[in-house]
């Protein structure tokens, strides 16, 4: 070496020797972090989908039995009357629900909507209606739409099916005898159908009985409930 010069190491001589070591190091590092994290956050793991779509048909399976556990609450709640604000056809007056019925009253006439036993049961029902969504998931998606709407028409038969409707009114009564709700209940009840707020309907009253004035001359008629049964008394003046 020559006097008043400095040694260079060879490493640092070699331009390519460094790019190879920091190389080395990142590839060490790239391959400490995939041993370290978790599988479903490893470099180079396939993506996992949105929770919110693994859990659409756990959703759609919980549905029905979400709405046989309300119709059991509901079942549970002293009998009330309903005024009509537009929750119904116009003709309806008020409107009652009672154990495995439905009751509208109207001017001229009462309609019971009655509910047939079933061999099912509540819980045996929703657990069918689970498995065919579930075999409805499992398809191609171009047949899902297909299977979905004939599930809809069996639904909508086995609805209609298990069904009976009744109509009582008095032979020549006044037809025109007005309805009116007696005894006014704290609970409201409101029906919020579609995003379009015009159409919902709030604040509808209830009422512990309701009456027909003038059914016959000098009769009216008078609704309550016993129990989640409907009844009815005919009052005769002196």
């Amino acid at each position: 070496m020559e006097p008043g010069k400095k040694e260079i190491p060879m490493n640092a001589k070699n331009p390519v020797n460094r790019i190879g070591a920091s190389l080395l190091i990142t590839l060490a590092i790239i391959g400490l972090t995939y041993l370290l994290l978790p599988n479903g956050r490893s470099v180079g793991a396939a993506p996992q989908p949105p929770q919110s779509l693994t859990s659409n048909n756990t959703l759609a399976a919980s549905v029905p039995a979400d709405q046989t556990r309300a119709r059991t609450a509901l079942g549970q709640l002293p009998l009330s009357f309903e005024m009509n604000r537009g929750q119904f056809d116009s003709e309806v007056q008020f409107a009652s629900r009672g154990a495995g019925y439905k009751a509208f009253f109207t001017q001229s006439e009462t309609v019971f909507v009655l509910r047939k036993p079933s061999a099912q049961s509540a819980s045996q029902i929703s657990a069918n209606e689970r498995s065919a969504i579930e075999q409805i998931d499992s398809l191609p998606r171009e047949q899902r739409s297909v299977a979905l709407k004939q599930l809809r028409r069996e639904q909508a038969a086995q609805h209609a099916a298990s069904r009976a409707v009744v109509r009582m009114s008095f032979v020549e009564g006044n037809t025109a005898a007005p309805v009116t709700g007696l005894d006014e209940l704290p609970g409201k009840i409101n029906y919020f159908r579609g995003n379009n707020q015009a159409k919902w309907v709030t604040d509808v009253p209830t009422y512990r009985r309701i009456m027909q004035a003038g059914v016959y001359p000098g009769i009216d008629l008078a609704f309550y409930g016993k129990g989640r049964d409907v009844e009815y008394d005919l009052i005769v003046a002196p």
